[in-house]
C-alpha cells in the first residue's frame, strides 16, 4: 500500500469520516477544505474505496493549470461510450 494512502484511525479521521458518511447519506454535497497533509484526499478516498458493489469511482487531481479540456477527457477515458453523444460506467 502506498504510505499516503494509509488511513491511520485518529479522534479527528473518525470523526471527518463520520460526517462525510451522514452527510452523504442523507443527499449533500460534500467539500473538505484545509492545509496539505490533514487527510482529506486519504479519508474521501478511503470512504469511496469502501462503498461496496455497484460504485464506481476515479480521482481527479486538479492544478491551477487544469483546464476544461483536460477533465473531459479524464472523464471520456474511465466511461465506456453507450451511444455517440452518451457515456455510461463500464
Amino acid at each position: 500500500m502506498n504510505f499516503f494512502e494509509i488511513l491511520v484511525p485518529t479522534s479527528d479521521t473518525v470523526k471527518f469520516k463520520y460526517v462525510l458518511q451522514t452527510l452523504l447519506h442523507n443527499d449533500n454535497n460534500v467539500l473538505f477544505s484545509g492545509q496539505t497533509g490533514v487527510g482529506k484526499s486519504v479519508i474521501s478516498m478511503d470512504y469511496l474505496a469502501h462503498m461496496g458493489e455497484g460504485f464506481e469511482s476515479s480521482i481527479v487531481g486538479f492544478s491551477g493549470k487544469t483546464k476544461s479540456k483536460n477533465l473531459q477527457d479524464v472523464f471520456e477515458t474511465k466511461l465506456t461510450r453507450i451511444r455517440k453523444t452518451l457515456l455510461g460506467p463500464s
